[in-house]
């Protein structure tokens, strides 16, 4: 069996790595069942780290394939920012330098602080609205949120990227 090199998100794009993902399996006659698994051990540590934060308290074993590489590519599109020392991470708002990913990344980060009970979700997704800097998303997002009430923070993630993109 080839080799698949790990994702690196400063290295190389998401549509090229998923590219070389469906190559590999290809070459590699991997069967669809063993595709996420072999998707999810291809990827950097702090991608996957980033994926699995964003899913808690699911794991990404848990979610299908298209899903996991839609994850994949909303991380990818993000640029790391380093959290400022000290920041209570669940209740600050959006650093105008931080992207929408690592801005919810960091907010599930904060909830340890008081013990995951809950909807975590529900609270994270709140936050987020709260804590954004852009008036003109604010509207609609909350709109959404209101009409989505169970969404996943990772949909709102996605929503967020269809209505930048009109």
């Amino acid at each position: 069996m080839s080799q698949l090199s790990a994702f690196r998100t400063k290295t190389e794009s998401a549509e090229a790595f998923l590219e070389r993902f469906d190559l590999f399996c290809t070459a590699n006659k991997i069967e669809p069942d063993l595709r996420l698994a072999h998707l999810l051990t291809s990827l950097h540590p702090t991608t996957y780290g980033k994926i699995r934060t964003l899913l808690w308290p699911r794991k990404p074993t848990d979610c299908d394939l298209d899903s996991i590489r839609r994850m994949i590519t909303l991380v990818a599109e993000s640029e790391w920012q380093e959290q400022k020392p000290g920041a209570d991470l669940l209740t600050r708002p959006r650093h105008a330098t931080e992207n929408f990913v690592d801005y919810a990344v960091a907010l599930k980060e904060g909830v340890p602080k008081w013990g995951r009970s809950g909807d975590v979700d529900a609270v994270v997704l709140r936050q987020f609205l709260r804590g954004l800097r852009e008036e003109s998303l604010r509207i609609p997002l909350n709109t959404w949120f209101n009409n989505n009430k169970s969404a996943s923070l990772c949909e709102l993630l996605e929503y967020i990227k269809t209505i930048r993109e009109t």
